[in-house]
């Protein structure tokens, strides 16, 4: 039996808890979501991060970080050929997970959220529990959304510390110079976030 549950937190809380979440939450508040405001701030978050376009239907990735929670449950090799991409290997999952990112980028306006689940990992379900902090950003003049999550267990004092010393460039501005968006079938649309 599938289920989804999806409860907002505070940033607040989320900022407390981890310091990748304070980073990136910083990083918005800062830059009001435009990657060219921030960009070096940008890159250290990146590695961690899955961005998705928002003007298709699918919302597929444009971007799924090494570092990554998509990295960590589906494999470097998925990340590494994201792009495009609808999502992870379970579509109801992506769906249910996707739907408030059009609202995200209308309103401008990010989303904190506890979320507990069941995923389809290796053809079984698989119960999931995570905080995600869903986030605006514009992508050369494309709205997109950027999602930060990490694992419940995982919100130690130790991944906090560590969370500096493994930052490396997730060469999101390189990645964009080699890919149109055109090519994914992207239309620049005007929104609610500063450009």
């Amino acid at each position: 039996m599938r289920y989804f549950q999806k409860n907002t937190v505070s940033n607040y809380f989320l900022a407390s808890k981890s310091e990748k979440f304070l980073r990136a939450m910083e990083w918005f508040e800062r830059t009001g979501g435009v990657i060219a405001n921030g960009a070096a701030d940008f890159e250290i978050i990146v590695p961690r991060l899955q961005i998705h376009a928002v003007s298709r239907d699918d919302k597929p990735f444009l971007f799924c970080g090494d570092k990554s929670t998509s990295a960590k449950v589906f494999g470097n090799d998925f990340a590494l050929n994201a792009l495009g991409r609808s999502g992870v290997p379970d579509d109801l999952f992506e769906r249910v997970m996707k739907a408030p990112y059009s609202e995200i980028v209308r309103d401008g306006a990010p989303l904190c959220e506890k979320v507990n689940a069941n995923l389809i990992i290796d053809n079984k379900l698989k119960p999931v529990s995570y905080f995600r902090f869903a986030f605006p950003i514009t992508f050369r003049d494309y709205p997109a959304v950027a999602v930060l999550c990490e694992f419940s267990q995982n919100l130690t004092e130790k991944n906090n510390q560590d969370f500096l010393a493994s930052s490396k460039s997730g060469n999101l501005l390189g990645i964009a110079k080699e890919k149109p968006a055109s090519t994914l079938g992207l239309k620049a649309q005007n929104s609610n976030i500063r450009g």
